[in-house]
């Protein structure tokens, strides 16, 4: 699977809103059907929950925005990937209308984490969390409503958080985030690379794993755990002992060294002793027993016997007259 420009990129949109499709967002940067996450903030303003933040709706409108309750000592709005990804950026889209400008998105800071902002305190030397940005925007100025930032660390939370109570805030006061929608660029880690295309499939899968998203594991079978990325087949061959497309099939026992065919369990490096044929599957015609342990009687014709019991296949060479040819005949 390619993109738009054939090639894989480093990066696509981690998000989630059920049938939301959206287009090419500048060269390199690809955005995907938003899937699979959880968004939550540390309070909802009547009507105005988390969610509106990944609803696919750009609009910086008051209505089109996730809004925290004021009178509050902190306020944060999180992202839960559900699994670790090597992120690359985060795009956020804020409140900006003509009668307000995003004040309150002033001191804001992006953390990312692996613990919930809910268990996670703001950053510290014992925290869990790593700081991507800190806006340092002091009134009057207002920082920009629409912010890329680069975030190459290895996380499952995103987190924006503020302490920062806003001037312009009159009838209501306290901290405050007003995020519009949220955009976030990364690829799985078991991405060989960092590079996935617009859809979030990995261009190449790292060591052991195959699928879209590399989301299965090689069987352990494979040689040095290597398979085809696109349907688990080993397509490097097999661990000594095994053959067949996902090295499910066992070598006979009997090739020597264990070595066989990874298309049809041919025993292509010969077999142990005593043993002959494509697979090794049967006794040379001088042995007989369920592991040619034994000789046929030097009394067969051509030494030659039956491999599951001895008997002589073209009888005897002499005057003996069993079929083992182990007894002369006295007369």
């Amino acid at each position: 699977m390619t993109n738009d420009k054939g090639k894989a990129v480093p990066s696509f949109l981690i998000q989630n809103s059920c049938c939301l499709g959206k287009g090419v967002l500048g060269d390199g940067l690809f955005v995907w059907w938003k899937r699979g996450i959880q968004v939550s903030q540390c309070s909802d303003r009547e009507g105005l929950p988390a969610t509106k933040a990944v609803d696919g709706n750009y609009s910086q409108n008051y209505q089109a925005c996730a809004h925290t309750a004021p009178y509050q000592s902190k306020a944060w709005f999180q992202v839960d990937l559900r699994t670790p990804y090597r992120l690359n950026s985060v795009k956020i889209f804020y409140r900006n209308e003509t009668n307000w400008r995003p004040y309150r998105f002033r001191q804001f800071y992006l953390d990312v984490s692996n613990t919930s902002a809910a268990l996670s305190a703001t950053l510290t030397p014992q925290s869990s969390r790593v700081r991507c940005y800190k806006d340092n925007t002091t009134y009057p100025a207002t920082p920009p409503s629409v912010i890329d930032i680069p975030c190459r660390q290895t996380a499952q939370y995103v987190i924006i958080e503020t302490t920062y109570n806003a001037s312009e805030n009159t009838e209501e006061t306290g901290p405050m985030l007003e995020i519009c929608e949220i955009d976030i660029y990364g690829c799985h880690t078991r991405c060989f690379g960092d590079t996935c295309y617009s859809n979030g499939e990995c261009d190449t899968c790292g060591g052991g794993h195959w699928g879209q998203r590399c989301q299965y594991s090689c069987s352990s079978r494979c040689y040095i755990g290597s398979c085809d990325k696109h349907n688990g087949t080993c397509n490097r061959g097999c661990q000594r002992g095994f053959w067949g497309n996902n090295c499910t099939k066992n070598c006979s026992g009997h090739c020597l060294n264990d070595i066989c065919d990874y298309d049809n369990g041919t025993c292509i490096g010969g077999c142990k002793t005593y043993f002959t044929g494509t697979m090794c599957q049967n006794c040379l015609p001088t042995r007989y027993g369920g592991d040619c342990e034994m000789s046929c009687s030097t009394n067969c014709l051509n030494e030659t016997c039956h491999a599951d019991n001895g008997t002589c296949t073209f009888g005897c060479d002499g005057n003996q007259v069993d079929a083992k040819c182990l007894q002369c005949n006295d007369n």
